[in-house]
């Protein structure tokens, strides 16, 4: 086996592009591990105005290919300035249209790491002509994977791509979270405290987190609800908050920073965790981790986050009362203390570096035995 390994990392985002989410936190994490031990080169997409190539986490990021036809220009791209450079393995970060590597590259071993099948959120995400390019290209390249080893980051995603194709090599491996949010700390809640982390887009509804908000409001007045993230829903979000009269009650944080997340989460009671479908809910993981139960729906991903009962509750997609009523529940009950601590047991079992070896271990298995 080769003591040092030169691998190459394919996604249409680096870490540092301005639309930059939770698939490429995710990959930044695997290849910064990486990086420690081997040579890693990150391609991604060009950004306008942004340094084309630097050194991001121990590896190197080449801002080479075409944003929004890189589908189609990278198998150029391979042929004239990638192929002879020895990789020992690809990295293929599968995000909406996949790059259909094992179309065109023969004789390098192939992994994918896939988060999930956006689907008709894309209509919610993009511009109509190019959404229905994205739906029909995301399904279409993805069967260029079937004999090809996928790593998915959930039961969920695993079932949405074998409902799509007979894929023969599926593995799961979760998410992590990071050791920052495992030491052991005692917060201290501020009662009757909710928050919501992520970016805010239609896709991950917190206009619904907002509609079981109020009911709880109505409950208790002296609640009070933050939204931490940036997105183009938000102005639409807060002119819904006063639509509902809750904006004395909202708060909008915009974009904060880890130490900040934290904070937020160790001292709110629970995180609304609306979104419609997700890959994995890392937010709920990262909550559990401050002893901050996780109340969303039974959907894609988040249910494989939340356990219920344990470090949560789930109810059917849509059901803002049955939510509220869940939440008041919790906040009326003498065993909120016990919950709190079982949601942080529960994390403890998903640490990065745990996943980090179940990664490297499936890297070195796909390399040829003379090496």
């Amino acid at each position: 086996m080769k003591k040092s390994l030169k691998i190459l990392a394919l996604n249409w985002r680096d870490p540092l592009h301005p639309e930059a989410g939770g698939a490429e936190i995710h990959l930044d994490r695997i290849l910064s591990y990486l990086a420690t031990k081997y040579t890693v080169i990150l391609i991604s997409t060009k950004v306008s105005s942004s340094e084309e190539t630097f050194v991001h986490n121990g590896y190197l990021v080449k801002r080479i290919g075409h944003p929004f036809l890189f589908n189609f220009t990278f198998p150029f791209l391979w042929n004239k300035e990638l192929k002879d450079e020895n990789f020992d393995i690809i990295i293929d970060d599968i995000s909406k249209i996949g790059l259909q590597t094992p179309l065109y590259i023969k004789n390098t071993p192939i992994i994918g790491i896939f988060h999930h099948i956006h689907g008709h959120t894309l209509f919610q995400l993009l511009p109509f002509p190019i959404a229905l390019y994205v739906y029909i290209m995301e399904k279409m390249a993805l069967k260029a994977y079937i004999d090809t080893l996928i790593i998915v980051v959930s039961e969920s995603s695993k079932k949405e791509l074998l409902k799509l194709a007979p894929f023969r090599q599926l593995t799961v491996i979760y998410n992590g979270i990071d050791e920052e949010y495992l030491k052991l700390r005692n917060p201290k809640k501020t009662p009757f405290q909710f928050c919501s982390i992520g970016r805010l887009t239609y896709a991950k509804r917190v206009d619904l987190s907002l509609d079981v908000f109020q009911r709880v409001l109505q409950k208790n007045p002296e609640a009070v609800f933050f939204i931490a993230g940036k997105g183009n829903d938000e102005e639409r979000l807060k002119a819904y908050t006063q639509q509902l009269k809750i904006d004395h009650a909202v708060k909008f944080l915009g974009f904060i920073s880890e130490k900040e997340k934290i904070n937020l989460l160790e001292n709110s009671q629970a995180l609304l965790f609306t979104s419609e479908k997700e890959g994995w809910g890392i937010t709920a993981m990262e909550a559990s981790a401050c002893f901050t139960p996780v109340f969303g729906f039974d959907v894609a991903g988040i249910r494989d986050a939340v356990q219920q009962n344990i470090n949560g509750y789930l109810v059917p997609f849509g059901d803002t009362e049955l939510l509220a009523n869940e939440i008041i529940r919790y906040l009326e009950s003498n065993d909120i203390e016990k919950l709190q601590g079982k949601a942080y047991c529960y994390a403890k079992n998903f640490s990065w570096f745990k996943i980090f070896q179940e990664i490297e271990f499936n890297i070195l298995n796909q390399l040829p035995i003379d090496q």
